[in-house]
Parts: C-alpha cells; structure tokens; sequence
C-alpha cells in the first residue's frame, strides 16, 4: 500500500490539469483546422457523397469566402 507522501507526489494539480487541457485543446483545433484547410479545394464539379451534389456545397462556399 502507498503511503501518503507518496499519493500526494503522483497527484497531478489543477495547473498541471489546465496546461494539459490546454494542449490537448490546441492539438484538437490545429487538427480541425488542418482537416479543413485539406478539403478546403477537394470539391470538384459533379462531385457526390451518398448521391447528395456536393460540388454545389464548394461553389457556395466559395461565394462566402
């Protein structure tokens, strides 16, 4: 059985907690945004996915940009 000092030395704090959560946070949007600028040019005419145009989605959002 662990002693006390011992429990107390594995425990992670709540600033340790945040910088962790911290990163992860980042890591997740540097993915999202790295998913997105990778499909950002994907669409071409004529392009479906499950029979649903969405090429007409890329134009759309081509007009918003």
């Amino acid at each position: 059985m662990l002693d006390l000092e011992a429990k107390i030395k594995m425990r992670i704090t709540k600033k340790q907690g945040g910088i962790i959560g911290g990163v992860v946070a980042v890591v997740l949007i540097a993915a999202a945004i790295g998913v997105h600028a990778h499909y950002q040019n994907r669409w071409y005419p004529g392009s479906t996915f499950n029979k649903v145009d969405v090429s007409r989605i890329s134009e759309e959002s081509k007009e918003i940009h």
